[in-house]
């Protein structure tokens, strides 16, 4: 993500560009979308005022909570840098069930899609203020935490069921055939037929 201004050299000689993005989904989609909007001066997300309460993103199904986002996207001093410079889902191939404790950059809008999109996480609270970037956190209360771990542990939740299915899901993309072989597959082939040597 950081070395963007790579694709410009690659481009000047006229050399294809790949990238590996490790972010997930989510995350490159709103990053993406703001980017748009800042670009097309629609809006820069660093000067809503505090009527704006929800955003809709292309890539979420619901709208997004403005104060979900990560001071990174806020911030008059971080944002401008991470435009300039243009989770991780283990736990899912071992099927446990995750509680989200959202902290900085990106992990609020981790935290927000797998709670509130995928189903696959119990938050500890909905909301937070605050970010560690940003210098400032809320404090939570051990009840809060307690809370939400006792949910996670329910036998039989729909978290749990979930989680389940999509750690099969997992499983069966890696398999022979499997989704993400055959996307491997393209992409090599990609790279080959369209790479000059």
């Amino acid at each position: 993500m950081f070395c963007t201004s790579m694709i410009e050299v690659a481009e000047e000689f006229k050399v294809r560009t790949y990238m590996m993005y490790t972010s997930n989904a989510a995350f490159l989609g709103i990053t993406l979308h703001l980017q748009l909007m800042f670009d097309e001066k629609r809006y820069d997300v660093s000067e809503l005022d505090d009527s704006v309460n929800e955003l809709d993103f292309p890539c979420l199904t619901r709208p997004y909570p403005v104060e979900c986002l990560p001071y990174l996207f806020t911030s008059k001093q971080w944002l401008p840098f991470f435009f300039d410079q243009a989770r991780n889902f283990r736990n899912l191939w071992f099927g446990v069930p995750m509680v989200t404790w959202p902290l900085y950059a990106e992990q609020k809008i981790n935290a927000f899609e797998m709670v509130e999109e995928l189903g696959l996480a119990v938050e500890i609270r909905r909301f937070f203020r605050g970010d560690l970037l940003g210098g400032e956190m809320e404090t939570v209360a051990a009840e809060d935490i307690e809370r939400a771990v006792r949910r996670v542990m329910e036998e039989g939740s729909d978290v749990r069921k979930r989680v389940k299915e999509m750690a099969e899901k997992c499983h069966v993309a890696l398999e022979d055939g499997g989704s993400s072989q055959v996307a491997l597959q393209k992409f090599i082939r990609d790279v080959v037929e369209n790479v000059v040597v």
